[in-house]
């Protein structure tokens, strides 16, 4: 007997879409997430579907979630530097785009946690999800590979179907899962699957690398040693950090001068420091960087409480870059924590901290191996980028979100 449809089943797979579109399509994420929201609207009953009714349990489950508490307040507050604001088209663009730091907590609240067999198959989706797009960049990048490469030593990244640092985020994610997975042995249950995620993680790590995206390489790596930390002081093999340490520094130096791309993304690196000690800093992406930081600061310094409203930063940030080197090519501060600063001050600044503090150092605390090490990555990236800034970054952030959330107590167990 075909067993009835129900609400979970279409939740799981509105998820499993979210999680699956993440490398390739903005659209499919959005439309996954609208799908998640009207299942959490309605529930399972004995005459078919009604409205939910449900709402006090799931408010309850909310407060056990304190990152998705302060993804609310987040949101929240900076709904509020309206009140401080004079634009309101960028403001009303943020409200759009940061929707599902509100929705995607509240949905999973209402739902509740997955079942195991649920969460597999959706962890499983986005690493397949990833090995076939992964596969086209590949196949396109060998395609052209004479072009790309000398492209990458003028600075341009490999073609990806998304943004190539939120690309690279997500591959270096699902490869921190799969050596999660290949270390913890009780999340596979049949030989071939271990195999198999070995030989993914190999693809991943090799992809990685060829892709040679920078913060996509450092979170990985930043990753990867809090997981080895987190995981040898569970099993009380510290020592053995003596020689993991300088193998993986060891191994991407390896790297380096056995990929061609990422070869290349050195010796570009490199020609841009030189470039800066001689004062040619203007157009370069890694010292534009720092110089959008350095210039977001000085908005602070100016809005230390409340910011400038987020609707008034983009013409706070064009004042000061005509101030600083008369130029009308903006760019916003790539760091999370001074971009929130500079436009919705303390309040929200503190609400991000505290975000910061539920999603990787209490996972430290915990000795929560795969999640702490998905923190360490995603928190990095926000310090060298403003990604809850972009829709790809806002679904990365809450992916971690709930993939912790849904981990939540079952990390720990040895």
């Amino acid at each position: 007997m075909i067993r009835r449809l129900q609400i979970q089943d279409f939740f799981v797979f509105f998820f499993g879409a979210f999680c699956f579109a993440l490398p390739f399509s903005v659209y499919v994420i959005s439309v996954s997430m609208f799908g998640m929201a009207a299942c959490s609207i309605f529930e399972d009953h004995a005459t078919g579907i009604r409205l939910n009714r449900s709402w006090p349990q799931s408010m309850k489950r909310l407060w056990e979630n304190q990152a998705g508490i302060y993804s609310i307040a987040f949101y929240l507050l900076i709904a509020l530097s309206i009140l401080w604001s004079t634009e309101n088209a960028f403001w009303l663009h943020h409200l759009r785009l940061l929707a599902p730091m509100v929705v995607i907590p509240l949905v999973f609240a209402v739902h509740g946690r997955l079942k195991i067999f649920h969460l597999r198959w959706v962890i499983g989706l986005s690493i397949l999800s990833m090995v076939i797009q992964l596969t086209i960049v590949l196949v396109s990048y060998y395609a052209d590979f004479e072009i790309i490469n000398h492209n990458i030593l003028k600075g341009k990244p490999i073609p990806t179907p998304i943004s190539h640092i939120r690309f690279s985020l997500i591959l270096a994610g699902d490869l921190l899962v799969l050596i999660f997975l290949l270390l913890e042995r009780r999340w596979t249950k049949y030989r071939w699957e271990a195999w198999l995620y070995a030989a993914i993680v190999i693809y991943f790590f090799i992809g990685l690398h060829i892709l040679s995206v920078k913060s996509g390489l450092a979170g990985f790596y930043l990753g990867l040693m809090a997981l080895a930390v987190i995981y040898l002081f569970r099993h009380k093999k510290l020592h053995w950090l003596y020689w993991i340490m300088p193998s993986l520094f060891g191994l991407f130096f390896f790297m380096v001068f056995l990929t061609p791309s990422l070869y290349n993304k050195y010796l570009h690196f490199i020609w841009q420091m030189g470039e800066w000690t001689r004062g040619k800093y203007h157009w370069y992406s890694d010292i534009e960087r720092w110089q959008s930081i350095s210039f977001g600061w000085e908005i602070i310094m100016r809005h230390p409480l409340l910011g400038t409203g987020i609707g008034d930063l983009p013409g706070a940030m064009a004042s000061v870059y005509q101030e600083k080197i008369q130029s009308t090519e903006v760019k916003y501060p790539h760091n999370q924590f001074v971009f929130t600063w500079a436009a919705a001050g303390l309040p929200a600044l503190f609400s991000l901290m505290m975000m910061m503090y539920y999603s990787l150092l209490k996972n430290f605390f915990q000795r929560n191996t795969l999640t702490a090490a998905l923190g360490v990555m995603i928190w990095f990236s926000l310090m060298v980028e403003h990604g809850l800034e972009t829709a790809a970054g806002i679904g990365i952030f809450q992916w971690m979100l709930v993939l912790q959330n849904e981990l939540r107590g079952s990390e720990s167990e040895t």
